[in-house]
């Protein structure tokens, strides 16, 4: 019984360990905002992705790329909000990078930035109480960021050739908002974003649609 439970709890530790590169910089992680996210990715060929995760033990030095071996753990934040985090159990290895800055490479020409201007549900508009709430959208990456008033947010965003789209799951910061108007529009605003079901796309906007009478329009900065 002793040597099954010792073999279970190996693989358990095997299976929340894995292997990643970091980017030599890190990113704004949602436009407009101070925080700063780490850039991985699997294998030196692949793209870099955005993590919301901390890397506990790690200390990023600018110019490095690193390869870690890392832990998934669970923390309580602040908040006593429960959070995934990364453990660092060994810095395999770092050597200095020559070529385009990580973010230089995020922020190509295919990443545009939209500012929210209006939000109607049900044909009701729903009363923005935040100003110069932004998003950001990569389409070479697939990726939407921005911030919902409060917190920053994070995702996914396929856009098809049929101007059908698929957004989230998105992700988000857990930082509490003081004013409660605040923490309801920001629930509100990214259960809409999730659900848009098309896009409309002109010089100067984009228009996420869901059902008749739904929908959401960004202007490009």
């Amino acid at each position: 019984m002793k040597h099954i439970l010792l073999i279970a709890i190996l693989l358990l530790s095997i299976s929340c360990t894995r292997k990643f590169y970091v980017a030599p910089e890190m990113a704004e992680c949602a436009v407009g905002t101070n925080s700063s996210c780490y850039l991985i990715k699997n294998r030196l060929d692949d793209n870099w992705i955005m993590i919301a995760e901390d890397i506990k033990g790690f200390e990023l030095e600018r110019g490095y790329i690193y390869k870690l071996k890392v832990k998934k753990i669970k923390e309580i934040d602040d908040f006593g909000q429960l959070r995934s985090a990364y453990s660092l159990l060994e810095v395999i290895s770092k050597d200095e990078y020559q070529g385009r800055s990580a973010m230089a490479q995020q922020q190509d020409a295919t990443s545009t930035e939209y500012d929210l201007i209006e939000i109607v549900e049900n044909d009701d508009n729903l009363d923005i109480p935040v100003e110069d709430l932004v998003i950001q959208i990569d389409r070479q990456e697939q990726q939407i960021t921005g911030s919902g008033g409060c917190n920053n947010f994070f995702g996914k965003l396929i856009i098809n050739d049929d101007n059908s789209i698929e957004i989230g799951p998105l992700g988000s910061t857990r930082k509490f908002c003081a004013k409660k108007e605040v923490n309801q529009f920001e629930d509100k605003y990214l259960q809409l974003l999730q659900n848009m079901q098309t896009v409309e796309v002109s010089d100067d906007e984009i228009i996420f649609k869901a059902s008749v009478g739904t929908y959401i329009i960004y202007q490009e900065k």
